[in-house]
């Protein structure tokens, strides 16, 4: 069975049915790819989500290298302006987080079943997705997304 990374994205969810996504889909690593793990989502903050995780046995890593600071992201009007800070993001920010990168594919091979979690549900327009294909060119690994 080929290895997998998954991606998450809250947005439009509650808790509890993010949780039982988890949960139903075997889990045992949570990354929080956010620069602040601060949510007006019930539940997702890091210090309520981390929590969550933990009474149900998952695991909760916060990286916030991998995250994109919130003056960057304030005016996103439309598709485009996303892809132009996605294309930063890949171009600029990630070939300096190559330690935080590899930390998460060393989990990836060692058998965890690991998602990196965002906001944005659409992972086209959500840099968890760039993470994710990063971590694909590092180990083999197939990436889905839910």
């Amino acid at each position: 069975m080929a290895r997998t990374i998954r991606t998450a994205g809250y947005q439009g969810t509650r808790i509890e049915e993010f949780m039982g996504k988890l949960k139903s889909t075997g889990i045992s690593i949570l990354v929080d790819v956010r620069r602040n793990p601060m949510s007006r989502k019930k539940g997702f903050s890091g210090t309520a989500l981390k929590a969550a995780l933990e009474e149900t046995g998952i695991g909760y890593i916060h990286i916030p290298e991998l995250g994109i600071e919130s003056k960057l992201r304030r005016n996103l009007r439309c598709r485009e302006d996303y892809l132009e800070l996605l294309h930063w993001y890949r171009t600029e920010s990630l070939p300096q987080r190559q330690e935080e990168l590899k930390a998460i594919a060393d989990l990836v091979e060692t058998g965890s079943s690991v998602v990196l979690l965002c906001f944005e549900a659409n992972p086209e327009i959500c840099h968890r997705r760039i993470v994710a294909e990063e971590i694909a060119c590092i180990t083999r690994v197939a990436i889905k997304h839910f």
